[in-house]
């Protein structure tokens, strides 16, 4: 799928995180900037892809 067609059909929901975890990925982010992350939006995305990936759902 094309970058522009994403950006097209790109919509958004706001999913509850636990503090403490929501902490961790701050740290992780502001300790870490090797990692490339420039958001918790970034972060959350990659490590839900990576899981999607991981249970073959995404390829």
């Amino acid at each position: 799928m094309g970058k522009a067609m994403r950006k097209k059909e790109r919509k958004w929901v706001w999913i509850s995180v636990p503090i403490a975890m929501l902490k961790l990925i701050d740290r992780a982010i502001e300790e870490h900037p090797e990692y490339g992350y420039r958001s918790r939006n970034e972060f959350v995305e990659d490590a839900v892809r990576r899981k999607l990936r991981e249970l073959g759902v995404l390829r």
